[in-house]
């Protein structure tokens, strides 16, 4: 009786609270990299638990009817698509919503999900001819792309380029280095790193 107990609990968790974490997951990973507290990561978990429910409760009915129950090639793909894929779509969706253009200007939303600039640009998934202007008057120039890297907030601001580029004195493209692997830089200290357009 005592395992039959423990099952049905399991399997209300499973079914209650881990869809939420699901999509709280895949909606940080995707959306902010800002290290949410313990509390935080609670409410927010809860909330996109609440939310799945409110929206797809005909799903976990079904869930749990005599029909799919009984039969287990219905069972297990409902179960994998209402545990992990939809509640994964739905923490891509609000990552996507919060980025969109047209719902933050509708709703006035004025706190953007990237805490800095610096995220916000790397964020987009673009590549970038990049000119770093060392604070000793020094201009650098790199190409940023899929092979680079770059960190992300709380951590100091810096980027790996996956090629060096020699400049002019104006700061154009010259000519690539050949023998580069790369260049590390640290945004403290540049005063200005300016991105262009491939």
């Amino acid at each position: 009786m005592e395992a039959l107990l423990n099952l049905q609990v399991l399997s209300i968790f499973i079914v209650f609270v881990a869809p939420g974490v699901v999509a709280a997951t895949v909606f940080n990973y995707i959306g902010s990299s800002v290290r949410k507290r313990l509390a935080d990561y609670l409410v927010e978990l809860i909330t996109f638990s609440m939310f799945y429910l409110a929206l797809f409760f005909w799903l976990v009915d079904l869930l749990y009817s005599p029909v799919v129950r009984s039969h287990a090639f219905l069972l297990y793909p409902l179960e994998i698509l209402a545990i992990f894929v939809v509640p994964a779509f739905l923490g891509w969706l609000g990552t996507f919503l919060l980025r969109s253009r047209w719902l933050r200007r509708f709703a006035r939303l004025t706190v953007h999900p990237d805490p800095m600039a610096w995220d916000y640009i790397f964020n987009r998934n673009k590549s970038y001819w990049v000119v770093f202007h060392h604070k000793n008057g020094k201009m650098i120039g790199g190409y940023y792309s899929d092979n680079s890297f770059v960190s992300g907030y709380p951590d100091d601001q810096e980027i790996y380029v996956e090629q060096m580029w020699y400049l002019d004195k104006y700061g154009r493209f010259l000519s690539k280095d050949d023998r580069s692997m790369g260049g590390y830089i640290k945004a403290s200290d540049c005063d200005l790193i300016e991105f262009l357009s491939v």
